[in-house]
């Protein structure tokens, strides 16, 4: 879709816009629909029903956002006639739209306009941001760019960008699409810079924004249309540059050449931010006593040792359950437990459970909050600190222990005996923090709060929407192949074995990950568990597939992935890797047919019972490549394959997101904390 399109369908979306007598904006589906491109009323009416699923799922109420109106028209005859019609918020809006269908070009310029406007609308919206001063802005945003940067040069690498020149290069193309032509010298000279100083180190909090938004913008659409060259990198890089133009322009926002630029680095907004950042609290903090943990605990105990039994009937709390700085209660195991016991390990709210034992050693000391009440107990791999409420609000501990302040001195009194451990006496002896006036600590929890809800809604309708691609892949996929709509073939009429050995001296080792497919065994050990020599291993290239012969966690008759990361990798000659030679095949069809879990039952029943060799399934080739998969028609193939991609690329959206509050999140938590870190 050109940009003049994308721009004049996002100018009528702004132009459909009414305001109430109150104030409040709206939009009418009626007039939204045909700018949609959707031309009847029963499959907009479809659209707007999942949207309104998809906002009760995540706790909005839907009443709130899609008012049912009634309204009049004109008929023929000269009567009239009421039909029935939604007020939509801007929230409900930007649902129908990720909602909508994908292969509409209005729709998918539609998600990125709203993915624009809902980042700007959290930063002017957020209260935590607007508490900032324009320094403190400028130190965040820069911080921001900075780390999308470093995604946007991995993902450009994988596009073909490989040298720094090469990169700088990419670069400029970006800056051109958004600056209407001007590359980084341009814009180094409009600011009167010195040939030393950095364009993104003397930009205001609005001019980083754009660009925030340039580079995960870019950085998506390299990933998702996967750009294979350097041409094509640098030519999307400034296309993505354009249409955050155009949408500067459509909602009426200044040029970013036209920005003024600041009179200071943000190197020199970082040193003078370093108090004000705290919002005012560092002469407390600065004056704060530093005590140990214990001294502000009336309690410390750890969990049950009772292993969880299917007779259990009180529900039982363990690692899993402690995430995000919060202990999850749904999902526990169960334990049978005398009442006595059940008293002793139970919770209440205000009290937080630490992992004190883990083979990771990055897990111990995770801490979680317990919110609400419950008759669930906790296991004997967690310690319950039970807060002297009098000093100490639990919500700012937990904050605190979660923070990198907090975590930096956990690890100093982790042992290791096998596995990282720290006890109890340790934490409340060795573990100092500063002790706030109550209100004071309850300032910090409502600032570090904001972040948490804003990456908490953003996790949750991101599990949404995964579940949603679930049913989604069981819909397109499972169901017409277990009720026989369509053909079903041998593996072999449409795969060859690929015997390809290493002699080429490729040195990227693959292993097999349940999740993340075929992954470098660098990346997912952190070190390399194959021998030097690779040149029997199997050389893989990217689009092959591969079937690891053993069984996994999701996989109980071996995984079957697509090397898709990589160009090229090598496998162990224990896998058997094929790769596609029909034309009438859609590789990305066959990865849902895998994923699915169809062939799960076909190679249960060619994998002998007691035929495993060190955890090896006896599976032969011959047996595998006779394996029968359902195999509709070319079309439809693509189809499934596409909506599918599309899922995925919304649900990986939303998880990257969940990540960039995190990460906002951590980056205020050590800003508001570092100064209240003892100096011992």
């Amino acid at each position: 879709m050109s940009g003049d399109v994308a721009a004049g369908h996002h100018s009528s979306f702004e132009t459909l816009r009414h305001v109430d007598e109150d104030g409040n904006e709206f939009w009418l589906a009626r007039e939204l629909m045909p700018v949609l491109e959707y031309e009847t009323w029963r499959s907009f009416k479809a659209v707007i029903a999942k949207a309104m699923t998809a906002a009760e799922q995540v706790n909005q109420p839907a009443n709130d956002h899609f008012a049912e109106v009634g309204k009049m028209v004109q008929l023929g005859s000269g009567t009239q006639r009421e039909i029935d019609d939604f007020r939509l918020s801007r929230y409900a809006c930007y649902l129908i739209v990720q909602n909508g269908d994908p292969s509409k070009p209005v729709i998918a310029a539609g998600q990125t306009y709203f993915a624009i406007q809902t980042r700007r609308q959290e930063l002017s919206d957020d209260a935590t941001f607007q508490q900032l001063s324009e320094d403190q802005k400028r130190v965040l945003l820069r911080g921001e760019v900075r780390e999308h940067n470093k995604q946007l040069v991995a993902t450009a690498q994988q596009a073909g960008v490989e040298t720094q020149q090469e990169f700088a290069i990419f670069q400029d193309h970006g800056y051109r699409g958004l600056y209407g032509g001007l590359g980084a010298r341009d814009i180094h000279e409009r600011k009167g810079l010195k040939k030393s100083q950095k364009i993104l180190d003397h930009m205001g909090s609005t001019e980083l924004a754009a660009n925030l938004f340039r580079a995960t913008q870019a950085e998506e659409k390299l990933r998702r249309d996967e750009i294979k060259s350097k041409e094509a990198a640098n030519e999307t890089h400034e296309r993505v540059g354009r249409r955050v133009r155009q949408t500067i322009v459509d909602i009426g926002g200044t040029m970013p050449e036209d920005l003024p630029t600041p009179e200071t680095s943000v190197r020199s907004s970082r040193r003078r931010s370093g108090s004000g950042w705290r919002a005012g609290m560092s002469e407390v903090k600065a004056n704060a006593p530093f005590v140990p943990l214990g001294a502000c605990l009336v309690d410390t105990l750890y969990g049950t040792s009772r292993p969880s039994s299917m007779d259990g009937t009180t529900p039982i709390v363990g690692i899993p359950n402690v995430r995000n700085g919060k202990v999850r209660l749904s999902g526990s195991a169960r334990v049978v437990l005398p009442e006595r016991s059940r008293e002793k390990y139970s919770l209440r709210p205000g009290d937080l459970l630490v992992i004190r034992t883990n083979g990771n050693r990055a897990v111990v000391g995770r801490t979680g909050l317990v919110e609400t009440e419950t008759d669930a107990v906790f296991a004997s791999y967690l310690v319950r600190l039970r807060v002297d409420g009098r000093q100490l609000d639990p919500r700012y501990l937990n904050h605190w222990m979660n923070s990198v302040v907090g975590r930096r001195q956990v690890r100093r009194v982790i042992t290791e005996a096998g596995q990282a451990n720290v006890n109890a006496s340790e934490l409340s002896r060795e573990i100092r923090l500063p002790l706030l006036a109550m209100t004071e600590q309850r300032r910090i929890v409502d600032v570090l709060d904001i972040c948490d809800a804003a990456s908490g809604a953003a996790r949750r309708l991101a599990e949404v929407k995964s579940r949603q691609r679930t049913a989604l892949l069981r819909r397109l996929v499972d169901e017409p192949a277990s009720l026989g709509d369509w053909p079903f073939v041998a593996l072999s009429d449409v795969c060859r074995f690929v015997s390809r050995r290493n002699t080429i001296g490729a040195t990227r080792v693959l292993t097999t990950s349940g999740k993340s497919g075929l992954v470098s065994q660098l990346d997912y050990f952190s070190k390399g568990v194959a021998g030097e020599d690779l040149s029997g291993y199997y050389l893989l290239r990217r689009g092959e597939f591969a079937y690891n012969r053993s069984a996994s966690d999701g996989h109980p008759y071996g995984a079957i992935k697509r090397l898709d990361r990589y160009d090229e990798g090598v496998l162990s000659t224990l896998n058997i890797c094929f790769g596609v030679v029909d034309s009438t095949v859609d590789s990305g069809f066959l990865c849902r047919v895998f994923e699915s879990g169809l062939m799960d039952r076909a190679l249960g029943r060619i994998c002998r019972v007691g035929s495993r060799a060190h955890g090896l399934l006896n599976v032969t080739k011959s047996d595998f490549f006779a394996l029968r998969l359902p195999l509709p028609p070319a079309r439809e193939q693509t189809r499934i394959a596409t909506a599918l991609d599309s899922a995925d690329r919304e649900v990986d959206l939303l998880r990257r997101l969940t990540d960039a509050h995190d990460r906002q999140k951590n980056a205020l938590a050590a800003a508001l904390f570092t100064r209240s870190e003892d100096p011992r």
